[in-house]
């Protein structure tokens, strides 16, 4: 019964180290509606790229941690080494468990790598994930995940004219087989469920859906007319379907739960860095750089323009508007409002920052004119349009 426990004990270690880290990374790579190929494909292919991607894992952290410990001389897990876990699993394998001391000794440490070994799994495979869903590489037609109806039914292949609107959800027109002819639906697609053996698609589940039915007229006319079908989840077997055609629906970022979870998460952090540039003006009386009130008058003038700016830019980088919304003239903002942060920290003299302030203006005056002017020309273009 003891030796039992103890391979089991040795097992659980070595699945611990060699494997969870590659499933977990396996895991976050195959995330939101890849989880569906998370299972996909032979189970001696997906153990051998388990463990590949537990061992390169390992290097990675072993590599980290070198790194900190004999190069940056940063002590952390002092009693980890090679030579405590080698007679640690070598006492595991001689069904022994370690000696209390031993355990005492070098647990904190032992759980701290861990904890960082899972840490940078899970990481590294949300990495893995948005590169690989990335549009460039999608572009070069390489690294393509299995299930490509994850594109085709999430609109993946839409080419996207606004970068104001994002993907909303997909309307589809299935052409179905039936026992009384061949029946056409229409509805919003709510989920879809693939065959874990091949990839293939099985049942999609719409809701909101219509059916088309036709009607003869007294003129011997043929009106096709959509009939409501009751109910919340309709599901249509592949095996049934005659053909798909999706139609896809985007919606405003601005209306988008994500993207107003990204706005309000800003404004928030705007708010709190107003809020610790306010307290900085009534606590930095032994400041040596904030000493009067032209300098902190000053110091919090700049540093809301600026905050301001970048919370802005911010916001497009991560509701991918950067490029559309990239002038030059705010670059101008920003060095303008930032020189006189070098008088504040006593480098150069305060009139300095007067002339260089005044030459900054001249330039953004420049940039101003230039965007009016293409404006114009523009105006002009479309009237003689």
């Amino acid at each position: 019964m003891m030796g039992e426990l103890n391979i089991a004990l040795n097992t659980i270690a070595y699945i611990l180290i060699f494997i969870f880290p590659g499933l977990l990374f396996r895991k976050f790579l195959f995330i939101r509606y890849h989880s569906k190929q998370f299972n996909q494909g032979n189970l001696f292919e997906r153990f051998l790229w388990t463990l590949f991607s537990s061992v390169l894992i390992l290097v990675t952290i072993g590599i980290i941690f070198l790194i900190s410990r004999n190069y940056l001389k940063i002590p952390i897990l002092d009693s980890i080494s090679y030579k405590t876990i080698k007679n640690l699993f070598l006492t595991l394998s001689k069904n022994n468990l370690p000696e209390e001391q031993e355990i005492k000794a070098i647990y904190k440490d032992f759980v701290y790598l861990l904890s960082a070994i899972y840490l940078l799994s899970c990481i590294l495979g949300l990495i893995a994930h948005y590169t690989l869903n990335s549009k460039f590489l999608k572009s070069i037609g390489i690294f393509k995940f299995n299930n490509y109806w994850q594109d085709l039914i999430k609109g993946a292949y839409k080419v996207d004219l606004n970068d104001d609107s994002v993907y909303s959800y997909t309307l589809v027109d299935v052409l179905v087989e039936t026992n009384e002819g061949n029946k056409l639906y229409s509805g919003i697609i709510k989920d879809y469920f693939l065959s874990p053996s091949n990839g293939e698609l099985e049942v999609i589940v719409l809701k909101d859906v219509k059916r088309y039915k036709k009607l003869e007229l007294e003129d011997n006319s043929i009106e096709t007319v959509p009939r409501e079908i009751p109910g919340d989840n309709f599901c249509i077997e592949k095996s049934r379907i005659l053909n798909l055609n999706f139609s896809y629906v985007s919606e405003l970022k601005e209306s988008n739960r994500f993207y107003k979870g990204i706005k309000i998460i800003l404004n928030i952090i705007y708010i709190l860095s107003l809020i610790i540039i306010g307290v900085l003006m009534f606590v930095s009386k032994d400041f040596e750089y904030l000493f009067n009130i032209p300098r902190k008058i000053t110091f919090f003038i700049c540093s809301i323009f600026i905050i301001l700016i970048l919370r802005e830019y911010l916001e497009n980088l991560l509701t991918g508007r950067f490029i559309s919304k990239f002038k030059l003239e705010d670059i101008n903002l920003v060095l303008f409002f930032s020189v006189p942060y070098i008088w504040i920290f006593n480098f150069i003299e305060w009139y300095v920052v007067i002339i260089i302030q005044f030459l900054l203006l001249l330039l953004l005056s420049f940039f101003v004119k230039k965007q009016a002017t293409q404006n114009a020309d523009g105006k002009n273009i479309s009237n003689d349009l």
